[in-house]
């Protein structure tokens, strides 16, 4: 794909019109660096989104192309905008657990309590998962670790619905709030002894000592 492009240029092809934000943003998720590097560097514009709001530097967060992270930022990629749903580049890459992306995001100013329109932020979304490297990171970061959801849910919930013993304990210890229930009335031990987690429900009832 690179060569048709090199061929294009040597023929007078005005990259910046023949090549829209899509084609940039293709290459993004796709991982083709020196593909985005060509579209930038002939004037892509480097912010440009697609129908559903998604920029190239969403597209490689969430795909966990860290170098074309990287080289957007450098070209002044926006790092808090949001698709829309409202998920911003950092919430993509925490949710895949891509812990370079979310470093080189933060790096740059992300903002790491932004939530999308569920409510659902950064932790939230890694406690969830289980990726214990990018919750110990955001909370080393002070990120609010006792945000509540559209649901009143916390990252705490999440975790131990979930099961995600480990990243349970790092809660814990980073001021997550044991007592915090959701608008039905569910606390993180409850959800836990429902889904069968027993090592969960141990943790957690030994913080009620």
């Amino acid at each position: 794909m690179l060569a048709c492009w090199v061929l294009a240029l040597t023929h007078g092809v005005d990259i910046a019109n023949a090549a829209n934000e899509d084609s940039l943003i293709d290459a993004a998720c796709q991982g083709h660096l020196e593909i985005v590097k060509l579209f930038v560097e002939k004037g892509v514009d480097v912010n440009g989104k697609a129908t559903n709001g998604v920029s190239a530097l969403m597209c490689a967060s969430v795909y966990g192309h860290a170098k074309i992270v990287e080289f957007l930022l450098s070209r002044g990629a926006r790092v808090n905008e949001v698709d829309e749903t409202a998920e911003t580049a950092l919430l993509k890459a925490c949710c895949k657990g891509f812990i370079d992306v979310a470093g080189l995001l933060l790096e740059k100013g992300a903002d790491l309590n932004a939530a999308n329109r569920s409510g659902i932020s950064p932790l939230m979304c890694a406690s969830y998962q289980g990726h214990t490297g990018i919750v110990e990171m955001l909370l080393e970061k002070n990120v609010n670790v006792n945000a509540t959801d559209s649901t009143e849910e916390t990252a705490l919930i999440k975790a131990a619905c979930k099961g995600q013993t480990d990243t349970v304990k790092l809660l814990l210890a980073g001021g997550a709030n044991s007592d915090a229930h959701t608008t039905n009335g569910i606390t993180s031990l409850r959800c836990a002894s429902a889904n069968g987690h027993i090592e969960v429900v141990r943790i957690l009832m030994a913080t009620k000592k």
